[in-house]
């Protein structure tokens, strides 16, 4: 059955009308939005491993209000912003930023042509895709990167880590009654091996782990993956 939870969620929540634009994409610390010296670091750190440079067509997948994309459509040829919030993708200034092209769709049933991008970057947001959806995700940028080209996965929630996360009764308590009652707090928790299995299944030969630094939010219950071809 298809999952539709969390496109309601990012298309009707009320959290998507936060003044704060870390807030509107949950990336907060007890609901307390990252500080902008913090989210410095971790462009920088994602750049770095993306290797980005002017050369690169830069497809970036769940881009939300354009956090991402709209500093690095600085650095790049051309970005490719892809949401299925139609809120979040219409506040995304393509006046400001002419070479970001901006696509309104549910990434599960978006399609590009072979060898389309050089870069792809998913940050934060593979927890809003099953086990099945993320194995059809991982042939499909196979399909669309270059050859040479780099994903970056990044912000994987690590299963090993889920009850050091949940660690008190009442967060535990929480967490039992979002999956009882399908209303994920979250979203899925990844193994390595799961992830380095479908990645190696797609076609991709080379992929390796990223630790988060401790200037990174997440860094205690979510990794990065690396995927090249």
């Amino acid at each position: 059955m298809e999952n539709n939870y969390w496109v309601k969620f990012w298309n009707e929540d009320k959290i998507i009308h936060c003044d704060n634009l870390q807030s509107q994409v949950a990336r907060t610390i007890n609901k307390v939005p990252v500080n902008e010296d913090n989210w410095q670091f971790t462009l920088s750190f994602i750049a770095k491993n993306l290797e980005l440079c002017f050369e690169d067509n830069l497809l970036d997948l769940c881009a939300g209000n354009g956090l991402i994309s709209i500093p690095f459509s600085k650095i790049c040829r051309s970005v490719t912003s892809v949401d299925v919030s139609d809120v979040f993708i219409e506040g995304i200034d393509s006046e400001s930023c002419p070479n970001i092209k901006t696509i309104i769709a549910d990434v599960r049933k978006l399609d590009f042509e072979e060898n389309s991008f050089t870069k792809v970057i998913m940050y934060a947001a593979i927890q809003y895709f099953s086990e099945q959806e993320t194995i059809l995700l991982f042939e499909k940028l196979y399909k669309w990167l270059c050859p040479g080209g780099i994903v970056l996965i990044g912000d994987i929630p690590d299963s090993s880590k889920l009850w050091d996360f949940f660690n008190t009764d009442e967060r535990r308590k929480a967490y039992i009654n979002s999956v009882k009652f399908d209303k994920p707090i979250i979203g899925y928790w990844f193994t390595k091996e799961f992830l380095t299995t479908s990645a190696s299944f797609a076609g991709f030969n080379e992929f390796s782990y990223i630790s988060q630094p401790e200037q990174l939010i997440n860094h205690t219950h979510r990794f990065d993956l690396l995927l090249k071809k």
